[in-house]
């Protein structure tokens, strides 16, 4: 329930225009009992708790926030057995959430988004779209040909928070590294069509709607209902950074659950019609 959209709507359910039940999958493993069919008429979902709760694909949609499955929801498993355990449940998601109707249930895995590494998000948007993406090298120490000129950022290709220029090679023989981008980061939510930006920083109001065009484009090419964008901004110009379905900066925005309540619902509708 840390995920920054569930705690949201977790808080401010009253403020929502709509019936929402939130399940954790937590919850999904100890405290509802999964009765789903399958026949020649398709398959029903149907989970249920006690008497209060019926949640079923025939009457609910489905908007989904998991962003991994955590080991720790497999600490009472016999350590043997917590391997299987796991990939029986990611199995079990990615079964029953593409029974439902709605918006990031189509991974096999029951992920929300599909994770893409940085140097794929890189070529991806350098291709597409006119923003500048950072110079990187991924590949044997030996061969690096980024100077060390102060601003190389030693990481990982799914780590979409180290920007420190101040980290380390992790590895003696591989390296990923890259340039980080010159200017103030700006991070931009996007939920649906929507966008809210969070920024150190003044930006003019030019600026601020280039911005949020551009995270826009980025937010759609690749698939997202829900993402947080980064964007160094240096003068007038735009570097892309990464697109990351985890909100870590946005939450933080004084306006945050007043835009989120306020796009959420009605974006969610306008993606499903």
């Amino acid at each position: 329930m840390d995920e920054a959209i569930t705690r949201c709507v977790i808080d401010n359910k009253k403020n929502l225009d709509a019936n929402i039940t939130i399940v954790s999958l937590h919850e999904l493993m100890s405290d509802f009992e999964i009765s789903d069919e399958i026949s020649d008429a398709g398959t029903c979902i149907k989970w249920i708790k006690g008497s209060e709760q019926h949640i079923s694909n025939n009457d609910h949609f489905l908007l989904n926030r998991v962003l991994y499955v955590p080991n720790t929801l497999f600490s009472n498993f016999a350590k043997i057995d917590r391997n299987y355990a796991q990939r029986e449940l990611e199995a079990y998601m990615g079964f029953s959430f593409n029974a439902f109707a709605g918006i990031g249930n189509q991974l096999a895995n029951g992920a929300c988004v599909d994770s893409i590494s940085l140097p794929q998000q890189w070529k991806r948007v350098a291709k597409e779209l006119e923003i500048n993406v950072p110079n990187y090298y991924w590949g044997p120490y030996s061969f690096n040909h980024l100077d060390n000129g102060g601003r190389l950022v030693y990481s990982k290709i799914y780590n979409f928070l180290n920007w420190s220029i101040t980290s380390k090679p992790t590895e003696d023989n591989h390296v990923f590294c890259f340039e980080k981008p010159q200017g103030k980061p700006v991070f931009i939510l996007s939920v649906g069509s929507e966008q809210l930006i969070s920024s150190d920083v003044s930006l003019p109001i030019e600026l601020k709607d280039k911005i949020k065009i551009l995270a826009g484009r980025i937010n759609k090419f690749f698939n997202h209902f829900i993402s947080e964008i980064l964007i160094f901004v240096d003068g007038a110009n735009l570097n892309f950074g990464c697109i990351n379905p985890e909100i870590i900066k946005s939450n933080k925005n004084k306006d945050f659950d007043c835009f989120v309540c306020h796009n959420l619902v009605k974006e969610f509708y306008r993606c499903m019609n």
